[in-house]
């Protein structure tokens, strides 16, 4: 029975997604027209300076991925009215997956953690982005957390 609910709840939650990313204007849509970035991040997931990739799987889904000095990190967003064509900012929220790699004077095991962002983002038409955001951030095997982080990114989606 649980199973089932679950199954049942995905199914449903991927169709709302669906639903929401598609639109009749959808080619004016710069998540559409441009949906690879790359990026150069300062402050973030990885606390200093990261590069990442990022996919716009749909308007209003997109998957990031990157790494920097102080570790790698991985995970989806969602944007908020990102099937509409606004080209001036979508608001966005998602859940990051971090992992910091051993440092010599620690005990030499992989750290993870997670990245709660709450930013907005622009796409112009010619491809460049701007993302401005503030998170919580969270590192599990230190029991470290910043219940106030930040991240201003700066890119081109192609």
């Amino acid at each position: 029975m649980m199973k089932r609910t679950i199954f049942i709840v995905v199914v449903f939650f991927a169709a709302t997604l669906y639903a929401q990313g598609v639109d009749k204007n959808i080619n004016d849509n710069p998540r559409v027209k441009r949906p690879y970035g790359l990026s150069f991040n300062l402050g973030g997931p990885t606390y200093v300076a990261s590069v990442s990739m990022d996919c716009f799987i749909l308007p209003v889904l997109n998957v990031e991925a990157g790494g920097g000095i102080w570790g790698y990190y991985a995970g989806p967003k969602y944007h908020f009215n990102g099937q509409k064509k606004y080209k001036e900012g979508t608001l966005y929220t998602g859940f990051v997956l971090t992992a910091y790699p051993p440092f010599i004077d620690e005990k030499r095991e992989t750290g993870y953690g997670y990245y709660i962002p709450l930013g907005i983002n622009s796409i112009a038409d010619n491809g460049y982005t701007f993302s401005l955001e503030v998170a919580y951030n969270n590192r599990l095997d230190k029991g470290e957390n910043f219940p106030l982080w930040f991240s201003l990114k700066f890119g081109y989606h192609f």
